[in-house]
C-alpha cells in the first residue's frame, strides 16, 4: 500500500485550484495517516500478545522444573527415610524387649521366686 509523504501532499496542494479540492486533500492524507497509525499499533499489539504468550510458556517450563526437580530432591531422600525409619523402628522393638524382660524378671523377684539359672559345664 503506497502512503503518500509531506513532500508528495505540499506538492498536491500546490497544484489543487480550489480550497474544496485541497481540504479534500487534507482530509484524504489525515485519513491515510490515521489508518498507517491504526496499523502501526494493531503491529504493536500482535507483538506484545506474542511476548507475553511466549513469557507466560517460558515461565511455566521453569516452574515444571522447578517442581520436577524439588519432585527428585524429595524422593531421592525417602529411601533414607524410611531406612532410619525402619532403624529406628528396630530399636524401639529391642527396646520393647527389653523392657518386657526386664518387668518379667522384676515381677518373679516380686512374687518371691527364685531364677536358676542353668549353666553349661
Amino acid at each position: 500500500m503506497f502512503e503518500p509523504t509531506q513532500e508528495e501532499l505540499k506538492e498536491r496542494l500546490r497544484r489543487a485550484e480550489s480550497e474544496e479540492e485541497k481540504e479534500t486533500l487534507m482530509q484524504e492524507y489525515s485519513q491515510k495517516m490515521a489508518k498507517a497509525q491504526d496499523d502501526i499499533e494493531q503491529q504493536k499489539q500482535r507483538k506484545l500478545r506474542d511476548v507475553r504468550k511466549l513469557l507466560k510458556e517460558e515461565r511455566l517450563r521453569r516452574k515444571k522444573e522447578l517442581f520436577k526437580y524439588v519432585f527428585q530432591q524429595r524422593t531421592a531422600s525417602l529411601p533414607l527415610l524410611f531406612l532410619s525409619t525402619e532403624k529406628h523402628l528396630k530399636a524401639v522393638a529391642q527396646h520393647i524387649k527389653q523392657y518386657n524382660m526386664k518387668t518379667l524378671l522384676n515381677s518373679f523377684v516380686l512374687n518371691g521366686h527364685k531364677l536358676r539359672f542353668h549353666s553349661q559345664s
